[in-house]
Parts: structure tokens; C-alpha cells; sequence
């Protein structure tokens, strides 16, 4: 059944093996709520298993990475790969963090501000301020996680 919003948007509920499932006009706002979802593409009628599909997925990443929102692709985008895929995952793992851990306190450090780079959206400027650093220490020391141009790879939804 169809639920009015304050903000006067409609969304149509139900509830599917103990999770929620909606149609919604747009990307809800939860404001404090705690709650994670999965937002799938605006789609026709008839292509909302698709978007249903989606949504699910990204409801699984967020949930894999301990977040609380309302998230779409675009949000999440390879971390949605690397919870779906697991050979991904750990060939990710053994390429950019296991050499990390031969190098001790100096790789902890190493993986900390690459986290925080690419949490920030690959703004070295913004990781360097929270780390208490200047932009030049952020930038990826380790040629492991430079490509061979020794530029940082590009990942899907970080590369603008």
C-alpha cells in the first residue's frame, strides 16, 4: 500500500523473507534513522527485477562494510564487485595488502592512508588534513599501489 512522505513522495512496501522492499519516486531520505538499503536504477515496470536485483546487492555491500544509509551504485561502486566476487576479493588482498604486512608499522600506515584516500574520494588535500599531514606524505609511496604510469589505479567511481 502506497504510505504518504512528509517531504510528499509515495513509496509502495512490503515485507520479503523479513526485509523491507519498496518502489520509491526517488533516493529516500532517512534523515536519523538508522537503516541500510539498496537503492537499484530507475527502471520501467517491467525491468524492476533488474533494479530489485540491484538494490539487493548493494544492500549486501553496504551490510559487508558495516555502513548505515541509503546507498546506489554509484556510491558503493567497486565495493559492491569485491563482496560479490570473492576470487576479486582476495586477489585484491594478496596484491595491495598482504606485501603491506611485511613491511610492519611503516605498512599499517601505508594501508590507513590509502583507505583514507580513497574514503575521501581521492582527495589527497582532504585525507592529508584528517591524518595531520602534508598532501605529499599522503600520496601512494609504495610502488605496488602506483600503476605503471606512477599514478594511483583508477577504481570504478573514484576516477573524477
Amino acid at each position: 500500500m502506497p504510505a504518504a512522505r512528509p517531504h510528499g513522495r509515495t513509496a509502495m512496501l512490503a515485507v520479503l523473507d523479513g526485509t523491507i522492499a519498496g518502489v520509491v519516486e526517488g533516493r529516500p531520505v532517512i534523515g536519523e534513522l538508522e537503516v541500510t538499503a539498496g537503492l537499484g536504477p530507475s527502471t520501467e515496470l517491467g525491468e524492476a527485477h533488474r533494479s530489485f536485483r540491484t538494490a539487493g546487492r548493494l544492500l549486501e555491500a553496504a551490510g559487508a562494510y558495516g555502513l548505515s544509509g541509503v546507498y546506489d551504485l554509484g556510491d558503493l561502486s567497486w565495493r559492491a564487485a569485491v563482496v560479490a566476487e570473492p576470487e576479486l576479493s582476495r586477489m585484491l588482498l594478496a596484491r595491495y595488502l598482504q606485501p603491506r604486512e611485511a613491511e610492519g608499522e611503516f605498512g599499517t600506515l601505508i594501508e590507513e592512508s590509502v583507505r583514507l584516500y580513497l574514503e575521501t574520494g581521492r582527495r589527497l588535500g582532504e585525507a592529508a588534513q584528517i591524518l595531520h599531514a602534508h598532501a605529499n606524505t599522503v600520496r601512494l609511496p609504495s610502488p605496488t599501489l602506483r600503476g605503471t604510469d606512477r599514478r594511483p589505479p583508477r577504481l570504478a567511481g573514484h576516477d573524477r
